[in-house]
């Protein structure tokens, strides 16, 4: 690959992840029960698309509450799996937050919360071989949990390069 296409290849990974963190400011999804906790959608979840072994990246999740009168307490963890050999995986520590009811307007999430963390990307995470090629190396995850209610889990695929790519 030439630097050139380099170049734009990172130059647009780097405009998109602008504009995912730009659309983390908008509203997310319509109520659905009092004290439930809202992801902040389209875009929620913010981690990189492209990693390299050894890198230290920030990861953030954007949380609304679905009731404009009752808290919502959501416990929070994020995480890595690479797809090399031996498939390392890092798994960050539980967050629990309490989202606040949302009192500015009828029930209907707005961006509240935002929770974040920093991942370790191990060293031994490099990019699969194999005959086949994989569409994506990876994945970043995040898994949420509130009492009463099915954890849910969304995932960020990830592309891995190495130093000299």
């Amino acid at each position: 690959m030439t630097s050139s296409s380099r170049r734009r290849r990172l130059l647009a990974t780097a405009t998109a992840a602008l504009a995912l963190t730009g659309s983390s400011l908008l509203f997310a999804a319509p109520a659905q029960a009092a004290g439930s906790f809202a992801l902040n959608e389209p875009h929620f979840f913010l981690a990189p698309a492209i990693v390299s072994p050894g890198m230290i990246t920030p990861v953030s999740a954007a949380l609304g509450n679905n009731s404009n009168a009752t808290p919502a307490e959501v416990t929070i963890s994020f995480g890595l799996r690479c797809y090399s050999p031996g498939q390392p995986t890092v798994d960050g520590l539980e967050q629990t937050v309490v989202i606040p009811a949302d009192t500015s307007r009828p029930a209907g999430a707005r961006q509240l919360v935002r929770v974040a963390d920093v991942i370790a990307v191990p060293t031994s995470c490099t990019k699969p071989a194999g005959p086949i090629p994989l569409r994506q190396d990876g994945y970043f995850w995040i898994k949420m949990t509130q009492p009463g209610a099915p954890d849910q889990m969304k995932m960020v695929p990830i592309t891995i390069v190495q130093g000299d790519n």
